[in-house]
């Protein structure tokens, strides 16, 4: 698509002229897709942002790193923060401040779990850490699950430790999800605490606890 073409298209009322023009920038350099791309953040559609995002985070400049970090604090869908959240991180660990910043900011569910998902691409365990500790105080139960889920990350890394502690104390939990997550973590462990308690939860009431301790087995 020629570039006069993406501009008219940009400006018309049909979105999907709008997402194809969008489309079409990847061809194009950082300095003439920047812009563009910056006069659709307020578009009115939702998948018209998203791709917006999208676009930014593969054209790689000071000023798109700069929108982006602006549409995790003012978008208004969680669903386009969350797509930010994975743009953002395509910019390295330059991303994390701004990341664990937003993890703060953002309490809905989808944001969160996005942002603990960049986050663990980036080998960074402290901060990978410090999220899932985090996420663990949510009284949403998909953020705990995932929170728990990334602690199997850090078997292996300079928090190991942490991250098992963790894990022990939350095979206790009364939810059935956190304790088969727990279970399914502890599988990367081979300290014997982690051994000993997935083998408690092979004997756990509820039978997709105890499936969950059988995979690594499987």
């Amino acid at each position: 698509m020629q570039l006069n073409e993406i501009k008219i298209c940009l400006e018309s009322d049909n979105p999907q002229k709008r997402m194809s023009a969008i489309t079409a920038l990847r061809h194009y350099d950082a300095d003439v897709a920047v812009p563009l791309l910056a006069n659709r953040l307020d578009d009115p559609e939702l998948i018209v942002r998203s791709f917006v995002v999208m676009g930014l985070g593969h054209k790689r400049t000071p000023e798109a790193f700069d929108l982006l970090v602006k549409i995790l604090s003012h978008e208004r869908d969680a669903n386009v923060r969350g797509e930010a959240a994975n743009s953002l991180s395509r910019y390295g660990k330059e991303s994390l401040p701004y990341l664990m910043q937003a993890f703060d900011a953002n309490p809905n569910w989808l944001v969160q779990v996005s942002i603990l998902a960049v986050v663990a691409e980036l080998d960074c365990p402290n901060e990978v850490y410090d999220l899932c500790d985090k996420s663990l105080d949510s009284s949403d139960a998909i953020v705990q699950c995932m929170g728990i889920e990334y602690l199997g990350f850090l078997e292996g890394s300079i928090r190991h430790a942490d991250a098992l502690d963790l894990l022990l104390v939350w095979a206790e939990s009364e939810n059935w999800m956190i304790r088969r997550q727990v279970a399914l973590s502890l599988a990367a462990f081979e300290d014997s605490y982690a051994q000993k308690t997935i083998l408690r939860l092979r004997q756990d009431p509820d039978h997709r606890v105890v499936a969950a301790t059988l995979e690594k087995l499987i």
